[in-house]
């Protein structure tokens, strides 16, 4: 009898979403869920009720709970990655740090890399599955998103600066037209002698004693 309930709390709840009945439709699963929670299909679901209500962080842990339960579940890769990057830009905006910091600046784009990297590879498991499940549109679809969207958004790392004499100056030459620093050849360095004084021709010679029996 549960299975027919939760069957249709699950109906019922697919058909809000599509509605755009978000906060029903997550009441709806949620409910279903209690009845079978170990359905990859409801928690699917459930994730796109989150995900369309932008609660980002529980999209991803039902599409996670959805993949362990079907590892196979392409549809559920997809919206995974899709809900990891746009978490990952939320957090962006809500922390860029102060420009002229660079330590954060490099931190902070480290930790969007990260973020980036982890949605990116989660929607390239999805292109494979579908490729092997013979969705190959549905593949083009997901690659599609990371090249046009995911991959502009990627940070660019922040280039060193190094002020001289109140001027800041590139350290890439490649970034910014400058005119690089004269490179001056080190000198050759000449072998220094200590200097002997000057020979008087008119001085007398100082005579040394030579011993010719040791000393006693």
């Amino acid at each position: 009898m549960s299975l027919i309930y939760a069957s249709a709390y699950q109906q019922v709840g697919a058909a809000q979403i599509e509605r755009g009945n978000t906060q029903a439709a997550i009441q709806s699963l949620e409910t279903a869920l209690r009845l079978i929670p170990d359905d990859p299909l409801t928690h699917y679901n459930l994730g796109i009720a989150y995900q369309d209500a932008e609660l980002y962080p529980e999209a991803i842990a039902q599409y996670r709970r959805a993949i362990e339960l079907d590892p196979v579940f392409a549809d559920a890769y997809y919206n995974l990655g899709v809900s990891l990057f746009t978490n990952a830009e939320q957090q962006a905006q809500t922390s860029e740090p102060d420009e002229d910091d660079l330590i954060a600046v490099q931190a902070y784009n480290a930790r969007n890399f990260t973020r980036y990297g982890l949605a990116i590879e989660t929607l390239q498991e999805a292109i494979e599955l579908f490729n092997d499940a013979g969705d190959f549109a549905k593949a083009d679809e997901v690659e599609s998103f990371i090249q046009n969207t995911i991959e502009p958004a990627l940070p660019v790392p922040a280039e060193p600066r190094i002020e001289d004499e109140g001027e800041i100056i590139p350290t890439n030459p490649a970034s910014e037209e400058f005119e690089p620093f004269p490179v001056s050849e080190p000198e050759e360095e000449q072998p220094q002698f200590p200097a002997f004084p000057e020979s008087n021709p008119d001085s007398e010679l100082q005579e040394f004693p030579i011993y010719d029996s040791p000393l006693t």
